[in-house]
């Protein structure tokens, strides 16, 4: 079974600190290239899905350890941010019940 890896991002700022800085309003692409960036600078092998293709859009491997990523970019609202939030969460968890299943 695939082991998965949670990275705590407790608030707003811990999240723009961990892969990005700087301007409001970051586009998908861009939260794609900077976490390809970060994770490349820890020894990931990384392999993203640019623009809007379907399936995870980000997938990093190092060792026997595999991420699966949904980007998304900053809303300007909160509502779109709370949107964003689930539609990434359940298309996480639709991919998770998928690699399960692909595994068995």
């Amino acid at each position: 079974m695939p082991s998965y890896s949670i990275i705590d991002l407790a608030d707003a700022e811990a999240v723009r600190n961990f892969a990005y800085k700087g301007k409001h309003g970051i586009a998908e692409d861009e939260v794609k290239a900077a976490m390809k960036s970060t994770l490349e600078g820890r020894g990931y092998e990384v392999h993203v899905k640019w623009g809007k293709k379907s399936g995870s859009d980000i997938l990093a491997v190092i060792g026997g350890t595999r991420l699966v990523i949904e980007a998304k970019g900053e809303g300007t609202s909160r509502q779109m941010l709370g949107n964003n939030f689930l539609n990434a969460l359940g298309e996480i968890l639709q991919r998770m019940t998928s690699l399960l299943d692909s595994s068995s």
